[in-house]
């Protein structure tokens, strides 16, 4: 570590903590326990589930707030970024989100036509339309978050009980699954949902 020049203090920042691989966090560990006086070291994280207990115990927990949906409103107006309302809910009051938005809504659109159409046609049409899935690997935990939003959200009980196949693709990919089996086992699975 630099020593502060201009201040007592020195302030590290970790975004994305909960996306370091193991090896890393267990290196982390080692400057946690033992930081020098004047170092502050931040570490931001969505998941603090996916953060090794050891590196959690060593911390102290400060929860956001998440911002108002008006205040979200305000950024988007200001920033001229073009999201739609159902988009804006999927944000849950985060800026990062807004962003990451953004810049998936192409991906997010299809996934909205995938599940308006798992009802209305067939299991081969609708793996022929999931390509957003397959293609989509670095985002799909984003992608699956929105899945669920937009199942709850059609108050179909078929739909909402195909969370239950979300979450357990989240498990399977965390797992190291094959991943487009594992997207097969989900669309085939929302498909027999919502047709029995």
């Amino acid at each position: 570590y630099e020593k502060p020049v201009t201040s007592n203090r020195k302030v590290y920042i970790i975004n994305n903590s909960d996306t370091m691989t193991k090896e890393a966090q267990n290196s982390l560990l080692k400057v946690l326990e033992e930081p020098p006086e004047y170092v502050i070291i931040i570490l931001i994280a969505s998941n603090e589930n996916k953060l090794l207990n050891t590196i959690r115990s060593r911390c102290i927990k400060i929860n956001f707030n998440n911002l108002k949906k008006e205040e979200i409103a305000k950024y988007i107006h200001k920033n001229n970024i073009n999201i739609e309302e159902n988009m804006i809910v999927y944000a849950q009051g985060s800026i990062g989100k807004v962003l990451k938005i953004q810049n998936l809504k192409e991906e997010y659109k299809k996934i909205e036509e995938l599940i308006e159409r798992l009802d209305r046609v067939s299991l081969v049409e609708i793996l022929n339309s999931a390509e957003v899935l397959y293609k989509n690997k670095d985002n799909i935990f984003d992608l699956l978050e929105y899945i669920n939003i937009l199942l709850i959200g059609t108050n179909e009980i078929k739909k909402i009980n195909c969370v239950k196949y979300v979450e357990e693709t989240k498990k399977r990919i965390n797992s190291n699954s094959n991943y487009d089996m594992t997207i097969d086992w989900l669309l085939m699975n929302m498909f027999k949902e919502c047709n029995i």
